[in-house]
């Protein structure tokens, strides 16, 4: 036998304001799930540049991605707004870097709209050995990827792809492009 206990009034009316909240559509965006993936262009690992027999001086070392804290693989899905991911890189050169930074391409938008990934809020060299984070500038670099997406009809958060193009470090002079590996095989820049 079913027994219905009903709520008295007062009991009713408390549960009120939550019933609500649970019906209530979401009001933060959703992120969709992203990937990041190697570009088709870049010639990270140098290895078709150099001869067979020539050892390759690798500069940079992809110690991971984090997004939200997690680590990622390239191709693996994540959830994460761009300003929660992190790209972190070791100095295995022999001198150091007073800048490195990662070139991110958004291609689902018409006209490609490059990300920067930079060492936050460092004055100092990334000395060999030394590893550094690397983030998309909070503010105005953010503000202009969301509005240069949006220019093109398409949110920010919808984006689903990103395109590692190139890693640029400077050593003393001009930046210039570096030979990359990674620690996690599964994270290796293909050869090109």
């Amino acid at each position: 036998m079913i027994v219905l206990k009903t709520l008295d009034r007062p009991s009713a009316l408390a549960l009120l304001p939550l019933m609500f909240l649970l019906l209530l559509p979401s009001s933060q965006a959703q992120e969709a799930a992203k990937t990041l993936e190697w570009g088709d262009r870049a010639n990270f690992n140098c290895a078709k540049s150099r001869g067979p027999d020539t050892k390759i001086n690798y500069e940079l070392e992809l110690e991971e991605i984090l997004a939200n804290g997690r680590s990622v693989l390239i191709g693996e899905p994540f959830v994460a707004d761009l300003r929660e991911l992190v790209f972190v890189v070791k100095n295995i050169s022999d001198r150091p870097f007073a800048f490195i930074q990662v070139d991110v391409h958004l291609r689902e938008v018409k006209t490609p709209v490059q990300v920067p990934f930079v060492i936050s809020g460092e004055d100092r060299p990334v000395s060999p050995g030394e590893k550094a984070e690397l983030r998309v500038p909070v503010g105005k670099v953010y503000n202009w990827v969301k509005e240069a997406v949006s220019a093109q009809g398409m949110e920010l958060s919808a984006i689903k792809r990103g395109s590692i193009e190139g890693f640029i470090a400077q050593k003393s002079g001009q930046p210039v492009g570096v030979c990359v590996t990674a620690r996690d095989p599964r994270n290796e820049p293909p050869a090109r």
